[in-house]
């Protein structure tokens, strides 16, 4: 838990911008923050919420900058904590500056995600709404940001809480006949208990089950462009970024290391990764290319692998369709303005399952490539409405969980009460992790260290 001090950091992204804040709380907030800011009209009465004119001021007494004062009074805050806000504008050095003071008046700098933890430890937040405060920030996509806003407003918190309140039932029938025995649970009582276990078991599947596809829009496809020299990968990785990445050329090979670039197609976050072309390699450098080609395949969600269709399927092709599964590759033709010597027939014929022509040169069937994929990750039509496990920490806590009911199922006429109810009990607290109902501080360090300065 947190001594009752103060904290301060910028609230606004590092760089310069037409406006910077500096958020401060605690018990001092409000005092550190006047000690430094002058009103330009003094108010009879402070009122919370309300932006206040002035200018900021050192430790001693030299003008930094002028801006905002907004005081918010506990516990109707983000924190729980009163907390300040000091609006200035955006230069680091001014930033900086106020930062400053504000230690000068005792006031510390907050650690990473220290203000979303305080509000999770003064009970303004479950620990899966506090995590999607991070997500909410990091979204690289539409579809991103609607799971993220959806598990801040409690979508992951509500169910996870209706299965720990049927596992409170079934907990509660086993410990009372545990603790009275006069009131043992006959074979029907018994079944009932088990089909009760059996259900939760099920439904903490379909929630678990959803992490596949879901962890893919918190964290995007890793998608690697394979194919042989001057295929157009680079062409290709260019086009689907929008802006010149990679160097392009008609030189057999000009492509040595890995480059990667983010972008979103039709709301699912991908990582470009275009690759050396696999060829038989001349020279050590473009030798370790190729190697590091066929590590990233191996290694990614999706393989885009790029064909030359005015050229005959060629024994290095066949190859590259044998790099990677079918179930994560889209095989791409390209240069389909010029007379075609390969169609997706051909391919089909050594394995491929999904397969479209395009040109990069005149941009088109380049629909055709981002349908294709999103036929193969989009969220399903089953998803809709259904919440949508996108944390790896949620996933593993979930399977554990299960994990020990299954224990608890596969025993269920053989083993004693109270071995039962143990393992339920584990169970329950294990789902209690992902909203913080049960939680150590160690869980709490791992989480919030991933957060943002300010946040």
């Amino acid at each position: 838990m947190y001594a009752e001090d103060t904290i301060a950091a910028a609230a606004t992204a590092p760089g310069p911008g037409g406006v910077g804040i500096v958020r401060v709380s605690g018990t001092r907030a409000r005092e550190a923050t006047q000690a430094l800011f002058e009103f330009s009209a003094p108010p009879d009465n402070v009122q919370p919420r309300k932006m206040y004119y002035g200018a900021f001021s050192d430790q001693q007494g030299r003008e930094i900058d002028s801006g905002f004062w907004v005081w918010f009074n506990p516990p109707a805050t983000f924190t729980g904590e009163e907390v300040v806000e000091l609006h200035c504008h955006g230069g680091m050095l001014i930033i900086r500056r106020i930062l400053q003071a504000l230690y000068a008046q005792g006031v510390r700098p907050a650690e990473r995600g220290e203000f979303t933890r305080r509000a999770f430890v003064n009970g303004k937040l479950d620990l899966s709404r506090a995590e999607a405060v991070a997500d909410l920030i990091g979204a690289r996509s539409d579809r991103a940001l609607d799971l993220a806003r959806a598990q801040y407003e409690g979508s992951i918190a509500n169910k996870t809480e209706q299965l720990r309140q049927q596992m409170t039932q079934l907990l509660a029938s086993l410990e009372v006949t545990i603790d009275y025995p006069e009131m043992d649970l006959d074979e029907q009582q018994k079944e009932r208990l088990l089909q009760q276990a059996t259900q939760v078991v099920e439904e903490l599947k379909m929630l678990a089950a959803t992490y596949s596809r879901g962890r893919l829009y918190r964290e995007g496809l890793s998608t690697v462009i394979l194919g042989r020299p001057n295929v157009g990968k680079s062409s290709l990785l260019n086009l689907l970024s929008g802006e010149d990445r990679a160097i392009v050329t008609d030189i057999p090979g000009t492509t040595r290391d890995a480059l990667e670039v983010a972008v979103s197609i039709r709301g699912i976050p991908l990582t470009l990764i275009d690759t050396a072309g696999i060829r038989s390699p001349e020279g050590l450098v473009e030798q370790l290319g190729v190697d590091k080609a066929r590590r990233l395949a191996t290694a990614a969600d999706l393989v885009i692998i790029l064909f030359d269709g005015s050229l005959p399927l060629s024994e290095q092709d066949m190859e590259l369709l044998k790099m990677s599964p079918p179930a994560k590759t889209l095989c791409v033709i390209n240069k389909s303005d010029l007379p075609q010597q390969l169609d997706a027939e051909t391919l089909r014929k050594h394995g491929a399952e999904r397969c479209c022509s395009i040109s990069v040169l005149r941009q088109e069937g380049i629909e055709q490539l981002e349908e294709g994929i999103e036929k193969m990750f989009a969220l399903s039509e089953g998803f809709d409405g259904q919440v949508v496990i996108t944390s790896q920490r949620h996933f593993e806590t979930l399977t554990r969980a299960i994990a020990l009911l299954e224990e608890a199922v596969a025993g269920w006429s053989t083993l004693p009460l109270d071995v039962l109810a143990q393992q339920v009990r584990e169970a329950w607290q294990a789902l209690g992790e992902i909203t913080g109902k049960t939680y150590t501080e160690d869980l709490l360090d791992v989480i919030f260290s991933q957060f943002c300065l300010g946040k």
